[in-house]
């Protein structure tokens, strides 16, 4: 017999103290905050600090410390943290986001019930929250209003006598290349996985292209053109296309204008430790205006349209680098140069099998 005095009671007390310090749910950083306020509030001769890791350029950020002064995460010695206790939320969210709690004390087992709880809501929301559902339904939403457009067009053109018969053939072509590319950012991706040198890897890539890789500049940032990767060569092939196409056009087909850099980056931090292989595709070409770098991985975004662009390119990049397990970053300054860096997992090839 339930008398509510076992693990079941406990647990609600936690989620009505956390929920105590939630003004507002926008975000699991909120929960994540509220979550580090509800343990300051339990214990608060200790210190506490919340960081968080999402991967990217910069990385590490503090979300709640109950110092006199916010630290920057760039001030954060780890080893300073060595005597700390910690709990560590790996792949919070499918973006990557991990979280990692720091005391100045030990925890207690009513600190630890409070981190499981969090831990289980955010393992619940993975799963039922209506922001994931909604989310989900907007971009279907925004896709399909946006072939019903595309289609109102077909047909208008095809209704007008004095259509030039040239468009009409172009614009049945650009449509058939668009429900293409449809189909396949909506279907579930299957990797098929093996290992290769980096090096062979994106010659096979250049020379699938027909571009000769000693006219292009390409860098081993400390490794070398040995290093395993494991991935999808013929999907990597497609996200390394999408991306290089687009510098491609930006430089007039300027090899000269384009740079390849291979290199390596560690996030290490206390209980979080994160390798990246990054392959850079770097252009000298148009660049993008700033207003346009949050949207430029979204399905049918292009400002090349006109060219029979479909702006497809970078979210399926994204779509096949998410897969691996990895992310895509974008950075350009316009009328100057674009960067974009597609981040894969590390793989330690004398790793024991």
């Amino acid at each position: 017999m339930n008398t509510g005095k076992g693990p079941k009671s406990r647990n609600m007390n936690s989620i009505q103290l956390i929920e105590k310090n939630l003004a507002e749910l926008n975000s699991v950083d909120d929960l994540a905050v509220a979550v580090a306020k509800t343990l300051e509030q339990h214990n608060p001769e200790a210190q506490w600090i919340l960081l968080k890791y999402k991967p990217g350029t910069h990385p590490f950020s503090v979300l709640f410390s109950n110092s006199k002064r916010m630290p920057k995460a760039e001030d954060l010695v780890p080893e300073a943290f060595a005597p700390w206790d910690s709990f560590y939320l790996e792949n919070a969210t499918e973006a990557g986001t991990s979280y990692l709690m720091l005391c100045s004390s030990e925890m207690d087992e009513t600190a630890k019930e409070i981190l499981e709880t969090w831990q289980g809501l955010l393992r619940f929301g993975h799963r039922y929250t209506e922001l994931a559902f909604d989310e989900k339904e907007t971009e279907s939403s925004n896709q399909f209003s946006q072939i019903l457009h595309d289609v109102e067009a077909l047909i208008d053109l095809f209704q007008n006598p004095e259509a030039d018969r040239e468009a009409l053939l172009q614009r049945i072509d650009y449509q058939k290349r668009i429900n293409k590319r449809i189909l396949f950012y909506n279907r579930e991706l299957e990797l098929l996985p093996m290992r290769l040198p980096i090096g062979d890897l994106i010659h096979a890539c250049l020379q699938k292209q027909n571009i000769d890789a000693d006219k292009l500049s390409i860098d081993y940032v400390e490794l070398t053109p040995k290093q395993i990767v494991e991935v999808d060569v013929e999907l990597f092939d497609q996200a390394f296309f999408e991306i290089l196409n687009n510098a491609l056009i930006a430089t007039n087909h300027d090899l000269k204008k384009i740079h390849i850099e291979i290199r390596k980056r560690v996030d290490a931090f206390q209980l979080i430790l994160k390798e990246w292989l990054i392959v850079s595709i770097i252009d000298s070409g148009q660049g993008i205006n700033p207003d346009f770098l949050e949207w430029v991985t979204m399905p049918y975004f292009t400002t090349w349209k006109n060219s029979g662009h479909t702006g497809f390119g970078l979210a399926i990049a994204e779509k096949i680098l998410k897969a691996h397990q990895g992310f895509l970053e974008v950075f350009s300054t316009q009328g100057s140069v674009t960067t974009v860096n597609m981040f894969l997992p590390w793989f330690n090839d004398n790793a024991e099998e």
